[in-house]
Order: structure tokens, then sequence, then C-alpha cells
């Protein structure tokens, strides 16, 4: 059991990497620019970093005790990375993607009634 925990440690942490440099230029690219500076954007960054160091030692202890854990740690693993990426190429800010689907979802469903056609 030891061993497979150290294989499957020793194929994710490299993606680990990955997802530790997106989330820093999500920190960059994505948040916006003040001119006071961008130490709130870092603080995010890092306490993120640090969030997801913490979530994936608890999966590898998980993993440690429940040997069939390995196949949602992959999956929650590639997920955060693809997420990561949608994020990071799309064209608004993320903000303004999220507060354009708060107010669509909040819009209720206008319902058209049709009026029958009468033969004169």
């Amino acid at each position: 059991p030891k061993y497979l925990v150290e294989l499957h440690k020793r194929i994710l942490e490299p993606l680990y990497n990955i997802i530790f440099t997106l989330i820093a230029l999500l920190a960059i690219f994505k948040a916006p620019l003040n001119k006071r500076g961008n130490s709130k954007n870092m603080i995010f960054a890092v306490s993120g970093m640090v969030i997801v160091q913490i979530g994936f030692l608890f999966a590898f202890n998980i993993l440690a005790r429940h040997q069939n854990f390995w196949v949602p740690l992959y999956a929650i693993t590639f997920l955060t990375i693809i997420a990561m990426f949608r994020i990071l190429f799309m064209d608004k800010p993320l903000i303004v993607v999220i507060h354009n689907w708060l107010q669509n979802r909040k819009k209720p469903v206008e319902i058209q009634q049709i009026e029958p056609k009468v033969k004169e």
C-alpha cells in the first residue's frame, strides 16, 4: 500500500506544479489592475496555493487508507487543470462572467401564449 501511494504521489506531483503556475497566472492576468499594487491578488494566489497543497496532503492520507481513492484524485487534478486553463483563456474577466451568469439566472422565463388564428 505504501508503494502504491508513493507511485501515485510521484505521478501527480509534477501536475501540481502546473496547477500552482496556473494559479499564479490567474492572479496576474485575470485580476483587475490597481495602481496601488497587486498585493491583494498575490495574497489570494498564495493562499490558494496553500489550500491546494493542504487538500492534496489530505487526499494522499486518504489514499493511504483507502486504495480506491486514486480515481477521484486523478479526476480532481485534471479537472482543476482544465478549469484553470478555461478561466485563463476567457475573453472577459472571471468576475464579469460570474456576475453575468448570476444576473441571467435570476431572470424569470417568459412564456408567450400563442393566440389561435380565427378564420373570417
